[in-house]
């Protein structure tokens, strides 16, 4: 695989440590900008912190502001896929852009999008770090040492 050759191969734990992170943050900024923790926007954020990472390792070549529009578009995405079900299937009125300029459904608004692209560079710098990181699986997929 082009993208892995740059970089080591820590398996499924760099993406678990990039899930990770990613929870986390995402619960820490929705505490910070809405003073409440919505597990969805947190999970969320996990997911995009894992295609940040995916995206990292495939386009390594490309240029930095590339990884980060692809991975702020994929994610709007994924928000948008999250948000028609939670939202408007469920009816958990979960987050609603509508008051936002050319939001879609109410789920997703260029204002989000834009953080999601700002957060994507940071993010792509962890995912180098992550890469970095001593985590071996043999074979198995047991860690060694």
């Amino acid at each position: 695989m082009q993208g892995l050759n740059k970089y080591g191969d820590n398996g499924i734990h760099g993406y678990v440590f990039m899930i990770s992170c990613g929870v986390v943050f995402g619960a820490l900024l929705e505490g910070l900008l809405h003073e409440r923790v919505i597990f969805a926007s947190s999970l969320i954020m996990g997911i995009f912190f894992a295609t940040i990472h995916r995206v990292n390792r495939i386009l390594n070549d490309e240029p930095l502001i590339t990884k980060a529009l692809l991975s702020a578009f994929a994610i709007t995405a994924v928000e948008l896929g999250f948000g028609i079900v939670m939202n408007k299937i469920l009816h958990l009125h979960l987050w609603d852009f509508s008051d936002s300029v050319f939001h879609l459904l109410g789920q997703i608004c260029p204002r989000e999008s834009l953080i999601r692209f700002i957060i994507a560079f940071p993010a792509l710098y962890l995912s180098s770090f992550t890469d970095t990181l001593p985590i071996k699986t043999n074979n198995r997929g047991r860690t060694n040492g």
